[in-house]
């Protein structure tokens, strides 16, 4: 918990590079241990652009997502993760046919400590939402 408060904090600007989004979504699937009860589709183009951005940053969004959504699945379902080009940006959509969340909640998602989870920190999103857009 203290080295994820840690985190959030110091969050600063990093070296920017070029990176294979496809390795990068691989990467964060096999670190996280996804259960075999759920599917995974992934549906990328093979003449999707290099992204640039901060690798290590990327990463820590995308395995935030992938735990995220397999949280979401306790009984099973499918992750599906797809990437696009529009224009000079690639967007990265990830889609679980998980138990949802509550309008209430969703209001709350991205602030810091909250949690509906009985073992959560609270704080996977909040990073992610920080990484994504510094400005915030």
């Amino acid at each position: 918990i203290v080295s994820d408060l840690l985190d959030f904090s110091r969050i600063q600007p990093m070296k920017s590079d070029m990176f294979d989004v496809r390795h990068l979504i691989d990467l964060s699937l096999n670190k996280e241990e996804i259960p075999g009860n759920i599917e995974r589709k992934i549906n990328i183009p093979e003449d999707l652009p290099k992204a640039l951005g901060n690798t290590q940053q990327v990463l820590q969004i995308l395995y935030n997502l992938i735990r995220n959504a397999a949280e979401a699945m306790p009984d099973g379902g499918k992750l599906t993760i797809t990437a696009e080009s529009r224009g000079k940006r690639v967007a990265i959509h990830f889609i679980d046919t998980g138990i949802g969340v509550a309008s209430e909640v969703m209001e709350k998602l991205f602030e810091p400590l909250f949690t509906t989870k009985p073992r959560g920190v609270g704080l996977g999103l909040a990073i992610s939402k920080r990484l994504a857009d510094p400005q915030n």
